[in-house]
């Protein structure tokens, strides 16, 4: 994400969610401002309804105490490394599926597995 100007109580809440969230923790840096920048090693946003998590976040304030994002990587909540699927040779079928990988932020908590079904 470059150049993109938010509102000042955006930013400001993302800032405090951010030193929060991530800093309290101990696993991850605090949050800095020096020389105008704000500088937030990880964060989660809420955009129209939906939660994205950032890394790097850069903002630079402005003389109407505004923020404007300079630079914020996208990060996933998780990596996913492996997907198996096990499938039994009975009647009814019976499926387990295995995947294995690592969260992005420790703190966070998975959610339970939610089973969808088609055609059966």
């Amino acid at each position: 994400m470059k150049a993109t100007s938010f509102t000042c109580s955006f930013l400001q809440a993302l800032a405090v969610v951010s030193a929060f969230l991530f800093s309290s923790t101990g696993f991850s840096q605090p949050a800095t401002f020096k020389e105008g920048i704000l500088q937030i090693p990880q964060t989660a946003a809420l955009i129209n309804g939906e939660i994205h998590y950032y890394n790097d976040i850069q903002l630079a304030l402005d003389t109407n105490s505004n923020f404007t994002v300079l630079e914020a990587e996208s990060s996933p909540l998780v990596f996913v490394d492996s997907v198996t699927v096990i499938m039994t040779k009975s009647l009814p079928p019976q499926v387990s599926i295995v995947v294995r990988g690592n969260k992005s932020v420790p703190c966070v908590e998975l959610q339970n597995p939610a089973v969808f079904r088609d055609g059966f």
